[in-house]
């Protein structure tokens, strides 16, 4: 099995479409409430057009995961910040099918990379529910620490839901520019 992460393009938002309709009880319990053209298309092109968009600006990063070539997920750094920050916030989907043979621990692993490579960052974190065993064994294992609780974090299926916070470092190397 081979997995890889790469670039997000338009001709991926079919295939999204499909991956976020066969997760969609999942992703319901595990992420904020979505309006229901998320799960079309149509929506998931203007969210791909969105997310290209925001990529350029350099507020994030958003690739698919492919299993021997095949989408099988995403995964995206958001919220980066440069300056003296110099970070960004981790967050993926795997879908269910591919969940349980290390794609979610091999994507995070090569996303982590790229974050500390090419982007230069400095920092990750990673916001996951109290309740998600499984990601929170992915992080451990691709080196994030458990950084705290976060109560009341994010509004998830119909109520403020804590999550815990992880995060990784990427290193000493000093900003590119840590003016603001």
């Amino acid at each position: 099995m081979n997995v890889t992460i790469e670039d997000v393009t338009l001709d991926d938002a079919p295939v999204l479409a499909d991956l976020v309709v066969r997760n969609r009880a999942d992703l319901e319990a595990v992420d904020p409430p979505r309006r229901e053209v998320f799960y079309t298309e149509s929506g998931q092109r203007d969210r791909v057009e969105r997310l290209l968009s925001s990529s350029a600006e350099g507020s994030l990063r958003f690739w698919t995961i492919r299993v021997d070539g095949r989408i099988a997920g995403d995964i995206g750094i958001t919220g980066i910040e440069r300056g003296p920050f110099q970070s960004g916030h981790l967050g993926y989907l795997v879908d269910t099918l591919h969940r349980g043979r290390g794609v979610a621990t091999a994507a995070v692993a090569t996303a982590v990379e790229k974050a500390f490579g090419e982007m230069r960052l400095h920092r990750l974190d990673a916001g996951v529910l109290t309740t998600n065993i499984a990601s929170q064994r992915v992080l451990l294992k691709s080196g994030f620490e458990l950084l705290g609780l976060a109560r009341a974090y994010l509004f998830i299926a119909g109520q403020w839901r804590d999550n815990l916070i992880y995060q990784i470092i990427g290193g000493d190397r000093p900003p590119d520019d840590p003016l603001i």
